[in-house]
């Protein structure tokens, strides 16, 4: 990976666009970032950091981090980006990013926030091509193209300021939790941490299963209550034990069952005994009381017959009255209800009479209505013909008067014109007079300009003398008269008029000259428009054309007066003439009317005496048809009802004697049958057999609870033997990966893995470390056992080769910590960089600390860092050490200006 170019503005303390070509140095290998503390030349490594992530390390965890990226110097509308160029393998790239920031809304008063943006491309041929444009997508995208985490990128490629020797000096756990973020091992904690949880479910699964059979024993006890005078069973400890004892119960429980089965069977023999007594007794009873029942309705209905026969009796006299007499009931029903069928007809005659009574009174009413309105039509005829010979003159007078109408119309309109154009020329008089107005004031204006000028023009001839002697100096030749003594020069006192003066005076005379010749035609127009109007009055006045006005509206409305009245009688002609031809029409129709109405009435005569005699046939002595009906009607009830008693009473005395000749009961014991014993020992027997039917019920509810409670515990049991033994497998190797016994060496798996990469790290940076040491250090790696518990397995120190003993890595000098840490960055660098695909990494920053360095140090450290140019790598240093300035070429210069802000020199 190469950095080749970043551009910036509005960023940091660089206010303007700044552009950094690193490309530039890949020839010197290289270059030194220089310029005054606080002047930005770190900026210049955290804009690099900002447009590949999106963050800057130093402002993580800040309230507001984003703002603080935007420069304090920015104008409201000025922008804010970072633009990055890099090249991967074949294929280069551009990057911009801008933070999030406040600017002014394009609305009305007040900011608003500009959201954070980013955009990637990457160059084909001559041209940069789009691949993403979300925050989200480009940070995936340049993800996959760096192959390097931020933490990764900071550890190979930007060595930050203050960054170098936190890895030699960290801590166990610390150097653990940065070296996870660079090799991706946080998969084997992971690993760690679910094996415990997964020891702990199967720990807690064991101990599940056994809870689970201790309680299923104690339902299992509490399903069988111990017998009264006896201790509660006791309940084995162990769950094998549980299991064996429970089975050992429901044995025993087994056996108790099929006795009381026994006992059931035994019971239910007892009460089917019982049963078929008691019923046998209970029908014996029966049949004596169905006797004692007919025998007593037998009498009773005896008694009744000799009642039914006196209302027969009765009925056959009301239904003599309507037939005179009869001789059984059967024929005094179908009489009556011939009778009855008969007198239908005399009944619908009478209900029929009143509407005959008003047809014959409508008919009349009729015939006297046909009368006049035949009158009254010939009458109207007369009236009709009469009207008719007085509308034609009327008509004739109405049109001879409505025939000046057009003339009047155009009158009106006529003089409606005039007085138009009378109101338009009084207007223009009054626009006459303004413009008139106008045009001597524009005269008076451009007088008072062609004076001024010419005042202007005559005041500037006066002061030219004085005007020559002001230039005139002693010993120099006058322009009029060549002399070089100047005795008496001109004076002038007043104001000296210059060229500007009369150029601003004729200026002001052009324009007056203008307005005066606009304003004289704008007279000129309202005078011919006031010619004009008064033409087309025609000589006439207001007051004249008001008068002929008047007129002319009286003439117009006589006029369409008496149109109107002509139209009206030449419709009302019109109505007499049709109402005239229609009237022979009318009289034939009337007199038909009044044939009709007389025929209605002799029909309705004739059905009304007709009507008449069969209701009188009918009467026979009754005031109505209707309430002789009603008394036929109430004979044929009551003859119907006896028959029908009689009916009912013979039916019932065969059922009774039916009753009486049965087998049965005629050979019923006449002593009357005793049941009470036999109830009570059915009631015994019944009771017996509840008791052992509930008692073999609990047993068997009980042994069905007791064997799904034992199929359970045995489930339970063999899945508690296998949670048991995969348990221990896993507690042992759960154990051995979180460094306890029986892992020996107290290190955990992750600590174990990161101790590999750490060895490959320390022999990379030993490489380095050597050569800048004059062979002197080595790094070493330690796992020891940390004490009091503390993380172990990645620990550091430094072995002294005059000594041959290691120490701690805090013991070294501050030029020597500068020369290990160097030594380990760049081998971490090189480890990071094989893991990550064994990408290349042509560009390398490093940020300070080659201060603390004696001189003869620093042409070491110098010489290593020249050495990684190999290959084409371009290496940008910043310091402050004037050695270096000395010895690099190839600058950077970061400087303050006037305003505050940062500039970049490049060269």
């Amino acid at each position: 990976m190469r950095i080749n170019r970043v551009t910036m503005a509005g960023f940091g303390p660089y206010r303007g666009e700044q552009t950094v070509d690193f490309d530039a140095f890949a020839d010197d290998g290289i270059f030194l970032i220089g310029g005054k503390t606080g002047a930005g030349k770190s900026t210049i490594l955290d804009a690099i950091c900002f447009a590949l992530y999106g963050s800057v390390p130093r402002y993580e965890g800040q309230t507001g981090a984003a703002t603080k990226l935007r420069s304090d110097h920015c104008a409201p509308e000025d922008p804010s980006f970072v633009e990055l160029e890099f090249t991967v393998g074949p294929d280069s790239y551009r990057l911009r990013r801008s933070p999030e920031y406040d600017r002014p809304k394009s609305r009305g008063d007040g900011f608003t926030t500009q959201k954070a943006e980013a955009e990637l491309m990457v160059r084909e041929g001559d041209s940069w091509v789009g691949l993403e444009a979300q925050l989200r997508t480009v940070g995936a995208k340049v993800a996959e193209i760096v192959q390097l985490s931020q933490e990764q990128f900071l550890q190979v490629i930007l060595l930050a300021q203050n960054r170098f020797q936190e890895f030699l000096l960290a801590k166990s756990e610390e150097r653990q939790a940065l070296l996870r973020t660079l090799f991706g091992t946080r998969r084997f904690d992971d690993y760690d941490e679910a094996l415990q949880e997964r020891r702990k479910a199967l720990e807690s699964g064991v101990a599940g299963a056994r809870t689970e059979i201790s309680q299923l024993a104690r339902q299992f006890a509490g399903v069988f209550p111990a017998e009264p005078g006896t201790p509660e069973a006791e309940v084995p400890a162990e769950p094998g034990e549980v299991v064996e004892w429970m089975g050992v119960r429901r044995d025993g429980e087994r056996e108790r069952l099929t006795t009381a089965e026994s006992f059931v069977e035994q019971a239910d023999a007892a009460w089917r005994a019982a049963q078929a007594e008691h019923t046998r007794l209970a029908e014996l009873r029966r049949l004596q009381q169905r006797r004692a029942a007919a025998e007593a309705r037998r009498d009773a209905l005896r008694e009744a017959a000799v009642e039914l026969d006196a209302l027969a009796d009765r009925a056959l006299a009301d239904a003599g009255t309507h037939l005179g007499e009869q001789s059984s009931l059967e024929a005094a029903g179908a009489g009556l209800a011939e009778l009855g069928g008969s007198l239908a007809a005399a009944a619908d005659a009478e209900k029929r009479m009143p509407a005959l009574d008003r047809a014959i009174a409508a008919a009349d009413a009729k015939c006297e209505e046909a009368d006049a309105a035949l009158e009254t039509a010939k009458q109207r005829a007369v009236d009709g013909k009469r009207e008719l010979a007085e509308l034609t003159p009327a008509i004739d007078a109405a049109s001879a008067a409505a025939s000046d109408q057009a003339a009047a119309q155009q009158r009106a309109d006529s003089i409606a014109a005039v007085l138009k154009s009378l109101a338009s020329a009084e207007e223009a008089e009054r626009t006459l007079e303004v413009a008139q107005r106008r045009e001597l004031e524009s005269g008076q204006a451009r007088t008072a300009a062609s004076a001024a000028l010419d005042a202007l023009r005559a005041q500037r001839l006066d002061g030219h003398a004085a005007e020559l002697a002001r230039a005139l100096s002693e010993g120099e030749p006058c322009p009029v008269c060549g002399s070089t003594h100047h005795p008496a020069k001109a004076v002038w006192n007043g104001r000296i008029v210059t060229e500007s003066d009369l150029a601003d005076a004729e200026s002001a005379l052009a324009t007056a000259e203008t307005e005066a010749a606009r304003r004289s035609a704008e007279a000129t127009d309202a005078k011919a428009k006031l010619a004009e109007l008064q033409g087309a009055a025609a000589g006439h006045s207001v007051a004249s054309a008001e008068a002929v006005k008047s007129d002319a509206t009286v003439r117009l409305e006589a006029a369409k007066s008496a149109s109107q009245r002509a139209s009206e009688l030449r419709s009302r002609r019109d109505a007499v003439s049709k109402l005239l031809a229609n009237h022979d029409a009318e009289l034939d129709r009337l007199r038909a009317a009044c044939d009709t109405a007389n025929t209605q009435r002799a029909t309705a005569q004739a059905e009304r005496a007709e009507a008449q005699k069969a209701v009188e046939a009918a009467l026979a002595g009754h005031p109505t048809v209707a309430a002789r009906i009603a008394s036929v009607t109430a004979s044929a009830r009551v003859v119907r009802d006896v028959s029908q008693q009689r009916q009912r009473h013979a039916t019932e005395v065969a059922t009774v004697d039916a009753t009486l000749a049965e087998e049965a009961v005629r050979s019923a014991p006449a002593e009357p049958v005793e049941l009470e014993a036999a109830e009570t020992a059915l009631g015994q027997a019944s009771r017996a057999r509840d008791a052992a039917l509930s008692a073999r019920s609990t047993l068997a509810a009980h042994l069905t609870t007791a064997e799904s409670l034992l199929v359970s515990a045995r489930s339970t049991y063999e899945r508690s033997a296998q949670l048991a033994a995969r348990f221990e497998v896993v507690q042992r190797l759960a154990n051995t990966v979180h460094g306890q016994s029986p892992n020996t060496m107290a290190m955990r798996l992750e600590s174990f893995v990161l101790a590999a990469e750490l060895e490959e790290i320390v022999l990379a940076a030993n490489a380095r470390l050597t050569q800048m040491s004059g062979g002197r250090y080595l790094l070493e790696h330690s796992d020891e056992r940390a004490a009091r518990g503390a993380q172990s397995g990645l620990g550091l120190a430094i072995l002294d080769q005059h000594t041959g003993v290691p120490r701690p890595t805090q013991s070294l000098s501050g030029g020597e910590t500068f020369l290990a840490s160097l030594a380990l960055a760049l081998g971490l660098a090189e480890a990071v960089t094989a893991r990550a695909g064994g990408i290349t990494l042509d560009t390398l920053f490093i940020d300070e600390g080659f201060g603390s360095l004696d001189s003869e140090t620093l042409e070491i450290a110098m010489g290593t860092l020249d050495s990684l140019r190999a290959g084409g790598r371009t290496i940008g240093l910043i310091s402050h050490v004037e050695a270096m300035k000395e010895q690099i070429p190839a600058k950077l210069q970061v400087d303050v200006a006037d305003g505050g802000w940062s500039v970049i020199t490049q060269s």
